[in-house]
Formats: structure tokens, C-alpha cells, sequence
């Protein structure tokens, strides 16, 4: 089966089961985007058309479009609903990374749909700035398709050829041993972290400063995209299809060594609350690291960010505050979706236990709670005390928490 077919065939199920409206959800977000860069840029205040949005909000625009398809790299590649079909299947590692590449793409189209009314703004007012934005966003968006599906090829071939123990005892001389979830997750927030660091890098050259940092920044991004994507267009015909069987079936101890480690303590404080709940939440609690190892890094540096924002207290705290917690809130509103579908969850399987399924919904609402009050209630508490501006950053970080919430929900 060819690239091609695969896609086509993969395509077709989705149509058959319903798609969410990303393209329409990508092109409101867009537009409310648009519609805020140019406020803040004063054009609704008697400031007019010409005036110039500053370059923090740009670059946190930036961030909050093409970072979620960066994010979503290991899940279009690993974790998807017929990837555990596919690892079963003798499809090639190339028609496999074909797929993975087109998807990355399609996923930078809509990231581009939801940038495009902020850059047309920017245009507006300063056609060298929008076109030093456009260049940014051009090696965003090639990092996106390229550099992080590479490294998450790079992560899972670590993984499914016992490599990472390997290096870990090289590292730490023998004394450390981590589990092989650390990688899947690790390695590629690692890849996204220094493009983000990068783009921020970046920030006084996008105001037209001169500084030589904006173009050595996207040179690097751009270089790593091309020489990982091309070590991981060699490397997918023999590489991809272990990786796929080993990292896509994780419960499947035939496939895969299993490494399912206990709840926190944290989690073990809500599930031993939870009554007849608790089986359910101490499974969900299992599961969710062993199969979605991001979306814990992910929710981490997210709480840090907020720390951090609200200690530096930048002028531009209301973009800051919401790009990151729009982040966080649609992780969450994702990850209320993942608990209640395959692999974490098996409906069928469920509903002949003795299990009631207030119970199961309990489970679930207290583990998104829990997340959520770590990583996004907690810090963004610390960050409007800290802020000098609590009302304002209170105010943002809920707002776009909650719309990024829904529209995880609204995903597929």
C-alpha cells in the first residue's frame, strides 16, 4: 500500500465517522486574533489603520497558532484511533512517514488559517514588519511539518530498539534509569522548547531593530527542520514500522514492554476520595502517562510559563497570560475527549463491568480537574498575585482557558 492510499483510506474513515470543523474553528480563531492585534494596536481607540501592534503580541500570536500543530505531532503519528491498526499491518515505514508528513501539513495549513487576519493587520500597517512575521512563521511552519515529526520518529526508534536505556546509562553513568515514556515526551517538547526559544529570540529583530538575532534564529530553525527531516525520510522505511508497533501498541505486551508506573500522590489523594470511582481513576491515572507522556510535559512547562509571565510582568501581560493558558485549556479540553475513547478508554469493554457510569464520568471529571488545577488554576493564581495587575491576568487566563477548552472539545 502506497503513501497515497493509506492517506486516502484513513481520510474516508474520517468522513464516515463525522469531522470536527477544524478549518472553521482555525478561520473564528483567526479572525478573533485579527480582531485583537488590531485593538491592541489601538485601531479601534481613533489610532487608525497605520498604527503598528507591538512585537510581543506578534510573537505570541505566532506562538499560540503554530505551537498546537507541534504539539499534536506524536498523536497524528502514534496515538491516532486506527493506529493500533496500522502497527498490525505490514504497511511500509515509507507510505507510514508519507502520511505522517501530509497530516503535519495539513495541520500547519490550518495553524496558517488562524495567523493569516493577524499578519494581513500587521501588512496594514507595516508591510516590512508583516513580512519579517511571515518569515518567522515560514520556519514555524517548517519545524512543524519537518523538525518534530523527525524527532518523534528519532524519540520511538530510541524506544523501540532499547537505545534509551543505553543512553541514559551513559548519561548518568549507570545510576539512572528512565522510563521509556520519558523519551516519547521528552525529546520532543525538547524540539518544540527550542523553537519557541528561538522565535522569542527573535523579537527585537521583528521590530525592525537591526539585531541579527531574528535571521540566525529562523536559519537555525530552518536547517534543523531540513537535516532532521531528511535523516527521517532515510531513515522511516526501516525505522518507522518497529517504532510503530512498539510506541502504538503500549498495552499490547506481545508488542511492547510494558513500564506502567503507580499513581502520584497527588493522584492518589483525589482517587482515595472518589468512592466507587476510584478504579476507574487509578487506571485512568496509569494509562494516561504510559500512552500520552506529553501531555504531562506539556502541562509542566505551560504551569512554568504562567509562573514566569506573571514574575517578569511584561507589558504585554494579557497576550502573554492568554496564549499560554489558551494552551492549556485546549490540552484539557482535549484530554477530556482521550479518557473517553480508545486506547484509554474501550466503551464497549466498559459497559458489561459493574460499573456505573456516573462513576466513570466521575473518574474522568476528577482527573481533568486535578490537571487543570495543577497546571493551569495554580499558576496562573501565582502569576495574577505576582503580576501587579491580579484583576487583568485573572480575567485573561480564565477567558482564554475556557475558550481553549472548547475547542478542544470541538476536535476530533
Amino acid at each position: 500500500m502506497t503513501g497515497r492510499e493509506l492517506l486516502a483510506w484513513g481520510d474516508l474513515e474520517e468522513r464516515r465517522r463525522g469531522r470536527a470543523p477544524a478549518w472553521i474553528a482555525a478561520a473564528v480563531v483567526g479572525l478573533a486574533l485579527g480582531a485583537e492585534v488590531a485593538r491592541r494596536a489601538g485601531w479601534f481607540d481613533g489610532a487608525g489603520a497605520g498604527a503598528t501592534p507591538g512585537t510581543t503580541l506578534i510573537i505570541a500570536v505566532l506562538l499560540a497558532t503554530f505551537v498546537p500543530a507541534m504539539f499534536g505531532a506524536p498523536y497524528r503519528m502514534f496515538w491516532r484511533r486506527d493506529a493500533l491498526l496500522l502497527a498490525r499491518l505490514p504497511i511500509t515505514g515509507a507510505a507510514l512517514w508519507y502520511v505522517a508528513l501530509v497530516r503535519a501539513a495539513r495541520s500547519v495549513a490550518r495553524s496558517v488559517v488562524a495567523v493569516a487576519p493577524s499578519l494581513a493587520v500587521v501588512a496594514a500597517a507595516d508591510a516590512a514588519t508583516a513580512a519579517r512575521a511571515a518569515g518567522l512563521a515560514a520556519a514555524m511552519a517548517l519545524a512543524a511539518i519537518a523538525l518534530v515529526p523527525s524527532v518523534c520518529l528519532a524519540a520511538a526508534h530510541l524506544v523501540a530498539t532499547g537505545k534509551s536505556r543505553g543512553l541514559a546509562s551513559a548519561v548518568g553513568g549507570g545510576e539512572v534509569a528512565l522510563p521509556t515514556t520519558t523519551w516519547l515526551g521528552g525529546l520532543p517538547a525538547t524540539a518544540i522548547a527550542g523553537v519557541v526559544v528561538a522565535t522569542i529570540y527573535a523579537a527585537p529583530w521583528l521590530g525592525g531593530s537591526g539585531d541579527s538575532a531574528g535571521p540566525i534564529g529562523i536559519a537555525l530553525i530552518a536547517a534543523a527542520a531540513l537535516v532532521a527531516g531528511a535523516w527521517a525520510t532515510t531513515a522511516a522505511p526501516r525505522t518507522y514500522p518497529l517504532a510503530m508497533r512498539e510506541v502504538a501498541a503500549l498495552d499490547r505486551q506481545i508488542h511492547a514492554h510494558l513500564e506502567i508506573h503507580p499513581p502520584t500522590m497527588i493522584e492518589r489523594l483525589v482517587r482515595d476520595r472518589l468512592g466507587t470511582a476510584a478504579p476507574v481513576h487509578d487506571r485512568l491515572a496509569r494509562l494516561l502517562r504510559r500512552r500520552y507522556p506529553l501531555a504531562v510535559f506539556a502541562g509542566a512547562a505551560g504551569a512554568a510559563t504562567l509562573v514566569v509571565i506573571g514574575l517578569a510582568g511584561p507589558a504585554e501581560l494579557a497576550a502573554w497570560l492568554g496564549t499560554v493558558s489558551a494552551a492549556l485549556g485546549f490540552l484539557a479540553g482535549w484530554m477530556t475527549r482521550a479518557l473517553a475513547r480508545p486506547p484509554l478508554e474501550l466503551p464497549r469493554l466498559t459497559a458489561t463491568m459493574p460499573i456505573a457510569p456516573a462513576s466513570v464520568a466521575t473518574a474522568r471529571l476528577a482527573y481533568v480537574t486535578t490537571w487543570a488545577a495543577l497546571f493551569v488554576v495554580a499558576p496562573a493564581a501565582i502569576a495574577a498575585a505576582t503580576s501587579g495587575r491580579p484583576v487583568v491576568a485573572l480575567v485573561t487566563a480564565g477567558a482564554a482557558a475556557g475558550a481553549g477548552m472548547l475547542l478542544g472539545r470541538l476536535g476530533r
